[in-house]
């Protein structure tokens, strides 16, 4: 759950970027400024039409099991958004180093919105599965999500 706290981190950190990077290195004004935002929320909403997925590939995994479900059959689609995250990220620091078109690091934010999302819908879901008392544990992912965004330094 830790890892999954580590995220909402590294959301707050990039978006903390977005007025320094497009307001100073591509001279945006404020209000294009926010509308750089775009991109990880159109990630973000493609993200969770693929987490959809995850749902289709749990019922074949469960069917295949002679109808008995596991925690870990909602875990697949979590291997391969697990990629999405480092592929954002690094296209956004790096386009961004390289001062290329404004466009790249916007896509940079698409591949890292639907990361996130995807893998928050997985854990979620995994954690619903999993555990007895489901309420307690999103509670204490929630708690450690939040503790993790608030440590890491935003002053960027």
């Amino acid at each position: 759950m830790g890892v999954f706290g580590l995220f909402s981190g590294y959301v707050y950190l990039l978006f903390t970027t977005f007025p320094q990077l497009f307001g100073t290195i591509y001279h945006e004004n404020v209000g294009i400024v926010g509308l750089n935002y775009i991109g990880s929320g159109v990630g973000a909403l493609c993200g969770f039409f693929f987490s959809l997925l995850g749902n289709k590939i749990y019922d074949r995994l469960t069917e295949a099991n002679d109808g008995k479900p596991l925690p870990e059959y909602r875990l697949p689609t979590l291997f391969i958004a697990a990629w999405f995250l480092p592929i954002g990220l690094f296209w956004y620091g790096w386009s961004a180093q390289a001062h290329v078109h404004w466009i790249m690091p916007v896509i940079g934010t698409f591949w890292f919105g639907m990361g996130i999302v995807t893998i928050f819908v997985c854990v979620s879901n995994y954690l619903v599965d999993g555990f007895r008392f489901a309420a307690s544990a999103l509670a204490a992912a929630t708690v450690l999500r939040s503790l993790f965004g608030y440590v890491l330094n935003l002053n960027v």
